[in-house]
């Protein structure tokens, strides 16, 4: 299991060069999703994490196992 923070969120630092959409944080996501786990995976997403998942998981296509989402 792996908790990250959204770029600008939480401990996580705010680079000026980031766009800061759902895209770019989904995109983000996915690239993480790539390297560590590169064969299936399970989503959750919370609040606007869940906007964030479902545009992941569609990056992610076949990979994505399963989709979870609260308050989104």
């Amino acid at each position: 299991m792996i908790l990250l923070d959204l770029a600008g969120s939480g401990f996580s630092g705010r680079p000026s060069s980031f766009s800061y959409s759902i895209e770019g944080h989904a995109r983000t996501v996915a690239e993480l999703v790539a390297y560590l786990a590169p064969d299936q995976i399970d989503l959750f997403g919370h609040s606007m994490g869940g906007s964030v998942a479902v545009m992941a998981g569609h990056i992610i296509g076949g990979r994505l196992r399963s989709l979870v989402l609260s308050e989104p």
